[in-house]
């Protein structure tokens, strides 16, 4: 309802800027409390009324035209995938040590799918970027090193050690076995057998600063992976099928705890051997006692 002019920039005619005749205010339409969120920060902290920031203007026309573009934005919004949002993150730590592990791993280059969620049945991928930012987040309260490099030459360091104690990792390196060979044979290529892992690291690192490493490559190799092993039936698997609830993930990780003989919680404990107790079984013992090692 008032006159508005492009003046295009002089190098590219297609960008420019635009000028609003006879407006003295914007509204936003949507995305109030981004726009709230900014006014706060910025008087805050001045510097960052310099940073810029996309958005889209659209001429108000009427009432009930705008309200019914408001409606079609927050009814019809797809939310973008896991995998793209930590693809395209380059400020949150974890995910800038997931995309760093993944290119530093020995077992982890090109064997983790970047772009999509899922894995098919003869996908080249051992596990998604999201399960792998998953996995990074619950050991990274670990690093204790200052400079980003570092802390990615720590979380390799970690990974690779857990890793090249798994079987069928020797022979995925030298290309004898398929990422799909794994995920089909063994409770660690899954989704909870990978943050299993990931708090086994973290355990071993906090509780045996000095011995992590020989604790978990000899606790792990120890293991029975095979999804086909009685001891993960109701803690991993229900009705042989893999579990993707909360409480499966933390019996796992619970559970591969324990097989090493490191430190659970005394609640975590008693939910796994009631798990046991439902199949008429009891918990396994440890395979490792960590302090002998």
């Amino acid at each position: 309802m008032h006159d508005v002019t492009f003046i295009p920039d002089e190098h590219d005619p297609t960008t420019g800027w635009v000028e609003l005749e006879g407006t003295e205010t914007l509204e936003a339409l949507d995305g109030q409390h981004r726009l709230k969120s900014i006014e706060l920060a910025v008087a805050e902290n001045p510097d960052l009324a310099s940073e810029t920031i996309g958005l889209v203007i659209v001429p108000h026309k009427t009432v009930p035209l705008s309200q019914q573009l408001f409606s079609d934005l927050n009814r019809n919004a797809k939310p973008t995938p896991k995998s793209l949002n930590i693809m395209f993150e380059h400020r949150e730590e974890a995910a800038l040590l997931a995309k760093d592990l993944v290119k530093n791993s020995k077992y982890l280059t090109e064997r983790v799918n970047l772009t999509g969620s899922t894995l098919s049945e003869r996908s080249p991928y051992i596990v998604t970027i999201a399960t792998h930012y998953e996995a990074v987040k619950i050991v990274q309260p670990i690093l204790d090193a200052s400079e980003h490099s570092d802390r990615v030459a720590q979380l390799t360091e970690y990974w690779d050690t857990a890793l090249a104690a798994l079987p069928g990792m020797t022979g995925l390196v030298s290309g004898q076995i398929y990422p799909r060979d794994l995920r089909g044979k063994y409770v660690y290529a899954t989704g909870l057998g990978f943050e299993a892992l990931a708090e086994a690291i973290k355990s071993a690192v906090v509780n045996f600063p000095s011995k992590w490493s020989e604790i978990l490559s000899e606790g792990l190799s120890r293991i029975k992976w095979e999804l086909t092993d009685p001891q993960w039936e109701g803690v991993a698997l229900f009705a042989g099928r893999v579990a993707i609830a909360r409480a499966a993930r933390q019996r796992t990780a619970t559970l591969v705890k324990h097989l090493l003989g490191l430190p659970n919680e005394e609640s975590h404990i008693r939910d796994l051997e009631e798990a046991y107790q439902t199949l008429n079984r009891k918990i396994p013992s440890p395979l490792l006692v960590p302090e002998a090692v």
